[in-house]
């Protein structure tokens, strides 16, 4: 994929997020971007969820960019991966 272009845009319903939170948010996350993103690096998708958090950067309101961040030794260790 080219830095810079969309390829994959879809429409996703924001919802309330059902853990005890206060004011937190939810959106589906596209498997085909995590499936994608797995397949190369060659794991699973239930490898890469394991291993790997999504970050959400926004620097306006306008938007929310989301990319993939490796877990700490730490963050493994809670969710067995």
């Amino acid at each position: 994929m080219a830095t810079g272009v969309i390829e994959h845009q879809k429409e996703y319903t924001i919802r309330r997020s059902q853990v005890s939170v206060r004011n937190s948010l939810e959106v589906t996350f596209p498997y085909d971007v995590v499936k994608a993103k797995a397949d190369s690096l060659g794991m699973t998708v239930k490898e890469f969820i394991a291993r790997f958090n999504v970050v959400a950067r926004s620097s306006s309101p306008d938007g929310v960019h989301y990319t993939f961040k490796e877990k700490s030794d730490k963050t493994n260790a809670a969710t067995g991966g």
